[in-house]
């Protein structure tokens, strides 16, 4: 088996584990355009052409995405790149992403949706979205300013923990 076999094999295991991961997915999305997805079809195939993603996109950011609703595969193709570039600008990283491909030929189902959650919270704290992000809330750094004098106490000090365990020995 090949490792992107084997690596597909795992997501979509881990997404059938987590039953609500592509739910709050969809309800989320409902809840940023304000109109319900087609309750017939699973969320993959709403997203399919891209339209609902671009719509996200435009309700989200500060530019909107132009997009068309066709039936010709090019047309879906672009506005899938279009909500991807738009993801890439507010900043969610390259491992959160999905290609093109994952979406329109259903080839990787759990990256797209991870990359939804991930949108949701670099949307929150990027842009101070309004719906609340799914999964746990972003890491913010903060710096640590340490003075000459407890940098210098830091460098007389002995750090137990690299000798091991010496207590009982005496």
């Amino acid at each position: 088996m090949s490792l992107d076999r084997s690596l597909r094999k795992k997501m979509e295991e881990k997404a059938r584990s987590n039953p609500t991961f592509e739910l709050d997915a969809r309800n989320w999305i409902e809840d940023v355009i304000n109109e319900k997805l087609d309750s017939t079809k699973d969320l993959i195939d709403n997203l399919h052409d891209g339209v609902i993603l671009c719509k996200v996109a435009n309700a989200i950011g500060p530019c909107q995405i132009r997009y068309k609703a066709s039936n010709m595969p090019f047309v879906k193709m672009e506005n899938i790149a279009a909500f991807l570039e738009f993801v890439q600008k507010l900043g969610v990283p390259n491992y959160d992403l999905f290609q093109t491909i994952d979406l329109y030929e259903r080839k990787n189902t759990y990256q797209v949706i991870q990359c939804i959650h991930s949108l949701s919270r670099y949307a929150v704290q990027n842009l101070g979205f309004h719906v609340p992000a799914l999964g746990p809330k972003l890491a913010t750094s903060r710096k640590i300013h340490f003075t000459e004098k407890q940098l210098n106490e830091a460098k007389n000090m002995t750090n137990t923990r690299q000798y091991g365990y010496v207590a009982g020995l005496n």
